[in-house]
Order: structure tokens, then sequence, then C-alpha cells
């Protein structure tokens, strides 16, 4: 009844109350209207939001900072996690048992689980730091439903998605499965054995295509891949900064400041480039400086993520 009455009022006077009933709740993180919170204990980081008209029933639940879990999104699990920069996606539902221990989603860092997707977390279910989830995906920790003590297959196990894994739409996740880190999903796959660390595997049921699904770049090649990302950016793209490929050498001329698109920067590097009021993305160590040109830097970052590169902020 309590969580309830308080989806009924403004997100401001929600998050106020949340934290005098004992949540620890940043001073910008945001509940929004008709948020159903069912929870035992809360956290959420600066900048977290929690969309309007979700549903969390868990006895622990915790946002890190800018984590967000969207509108019409519905989690039921005993314990839920998601972490910096993570996103749970509008129409997504977790199912799970608020009671059981075992009953767990936890999500890293920079992780997206996009629209219309069914999560369930009955044995627990763990994604790494930089995992996409793909649209319609389809995540089950255990498969039952015909009797067993007729000859029926019953399956049950955790499901473990390392770091930087990518699950395109349509992707079927059945129990027990580990996918190892930089694994690649093909679109449309059901995946029923474990799939090594940087494997490609397709199909129903998905085997492996590739050992190594990743295409090794010699130095020249990615510097002549951030030249055409940011010809890309400046052809889409109207600003008032200006997106260097070099390492500057003087303050930048336009209003909006200057952005360094660098390959692995030392600290003097960046230290310099800083100085000069200049922002610096490394586009290898996915890291960023904005303090000098923090919105130029920022927008810039924020299109990076369709080559899939997700920056920290230093």
């Amino acid at each position: 009844m309590v969580s309830l009455l308080l989806a009924m009022l403004p997100g401001w006077m929600h998050v106020r109350i949340r934290r005098m009933m004992g949540g620890d709740i940043s001073s910008d993180a945001r509940i929004g209207f008709g948020a159903v919170l069912q929870v035992g204990s809360l956290a959420m980081g600066p900048g977290s939001w929690i969309g309007s008209f979700s549903r969390i029933r868990a006895e622990h639940v915790t946002l890190g900072a800018e984590a967000r879990v969207s509108s019409l999104v519905s989690i039921v699990a005993h314990e839920f996690e998601l972490g910096d920069g993570s996103t749970i996606s509008p129409m997504v539902i977790v199912s799970g048992d608020p009671q059981q221990g075992r009953s767990r989603l936890a999500i890293g860092r920079h992780s997206k689980v996009f629209p219309i997707s069914w999560l369930d977390c009955d044995y627990g279910i763990s994604m790494g730091d930089r995992v996409g989830v793909g649209g319609h995906g389809l995540i089950f920790t255990h498969g039952s439903w015909a009797n067993r003590f007729l000859g029926a297959p019953v399956t049950f196990g955790a499901v473990h998605i390392g770091d930087r894994v990518w699950l395109p739409w349509r992707v079927f996740i059945m129990p027990g499965v580990t996918l190892g880190e930089r694994a690649i999903i093909g679109a449309g796959s059901v995946v029923t054995r474990s799939v090594p660390d940087g494997a490609l595997a397709a199909g129903s049921p998905a085997k492996v295509l590739r050992d190594e699904a990743y295409q090794s770049l010699t130095p020249t090649e990615i510097d002549n891949l951030v030249g055409e990302i940011a010809a890309h950016f400046q052809r889409e793209v109207v600003t008032e900064f200006d997106i260097l490929t070099a390492q500057p050498t003087q303050r930048p001329a336009r209003a909006g400041g200057a952005v360094w698109l660098a390959v692995d920067p030392d600290p003097v590097q960046v230290e310099a480039a800083s100085g000069l009021g200049v922002g610096v993305i490394d586009v290898l160590g996915e890291r960023a400086w904005a303090d000098a040109s923090g919105a130029a830097a920022r927008e810039l970052a924020a299109w990076l993520t369709r080559y899939g590169v997700r920056v920290d902020y230093c």
C-alpha cells in the first residue's frame, strides 16, 4: 500500500520520502511518476533514474551512477543491480522470485538491454561490462512445462554473460549457458551451449563459426579509422566545436572549443590538451577528460556509441 501511495506523488517528493525511509539515494537521482517500488533496500547513484510507470519488486536494488530503468519496465527478483551508465529500455520484463536469494539480475557498467526483452532470472543472470542485449531478446534460467515424470526435458541453470558480449535482436539464451568475454552471437540465434571468449556463434542451435570474432587492426588502420569517424561526425552533426585527430598545440578558435579523438594518449599529453582547453576522448581506452570542453566532449562521446565506444569520464 505504501508503494502505491508513493507512486502517486511527484517524483521529487517520492525521492525525498524514500530517503527518509533509509534509502541511499543521490540528491540528483530521479523517480518518475507512477513508479511502483516494492523494495527492501534501495540505493541510487548520481544521475540515476527510474522511469514512470515502471515496477520493481525486490529485496535489494542498487543503481549506479547514470544508470537508467526506463518507463514501462517490470522487474521482479530478489536482488537487482544495474551498473554505472547502464540502461534497461522500455517494455523489458525481468521475472524472478523475490523470496529466493538465487533469483538475481546483476548487470555491469555501460551495458544495455533493448526494448521488449524478457529475462527470467529465477536461477540468476549476470552480465559484465559493455554488454548489449538486442530487442526481443530472451534469456531464461529454467526450461520446464511438460511433466518430467513422463520423460519430458527439464533444465535449470544460471546464465553468465562476460564483458563486451554482443547479442543482436531476437537472440534466445537457454538455461546454464555461459558466454565468454567479447563473444558475438548472430541475430535470431538460439544458444543452447556455452560459447568461448571472443568467438562468433550463430544459428539454431547456435554453433561457433569463428574462434575470433574481432579483427586485429594495425596502428595505421586505427589512425585512419579515427579520421573516417571524425569526418563522418562532421558530415552528420552541426556543432560549434572542432574535432581534432592529432594532439593540439594551441587553444581552440571556435566558441564551442575542441575535442581531441586520441589513441591511447599518455598522462602528459592529456594534461597538455586540457591546459589548452581541449577535451580528450581515448577511443582505445574508452576514457574521456571533459572538464575543459565538457559539453562538446559529451556530445561527441554520445555519438561514438554507434561505433561501440562507451567512455568513462576521468
